[in-house]
């Protein structure tokens, strides 16, 4: 949408518009925050790939150049100082956890959408 927008992107806008319409997006769905799977972070990390070469002077260098010279972090080490700041946070008492909070598990299926009874056997 922004290559389609734009005509031209520059550096300074490219970290205006990352700031306000792409980091938003990627994280406000909850596999960015902790993905599972290596699928999905490598996935997540090539939106921010794509959206990097968006200006043209930075558009045939490495990735790690890139995001060197925005002044932008990968997901992973993104994802791990959210960690640590909400480790911060909890330790010094300014977010308080529930930690007697249990969450059940839901029952197990079959791949046809059929309960399991483990009774039967």
């Amino acid at each position: 949408m922004i290559g389609r927008t734009f005509t031209h992107v520059d550096r300074d806008m490219f970290r205006i518009l990352y700031s306000t319409h792409i980091r938003p997006n990627l994280e406000s769905v909850v596999p960015v925050w902790n993905p599972n799977l290596k699928v999905d972070q490598k996935i997540l990390e090539y939106v921010k790939k794509r959206a990097t070469q968006l200006i043209p002077e930075m558009k045939n260098r490495p990735y790690e150049e890139r995001l060197k010279h925005l002044n932008l972090t990968d997901l992973f080490t993104r994802r791990i100082r959210g960690d640590l700041i909400a480790y911060f946070k909890i330790k010094r008492g300014l977010d308080i956890v529930k930690w007697t909070v249990h969450v059940g598990l839901a029952p197990a299926t079959k791949l046809d959408g059929q309960s399991e009874d483990k009774t039967k056997d």
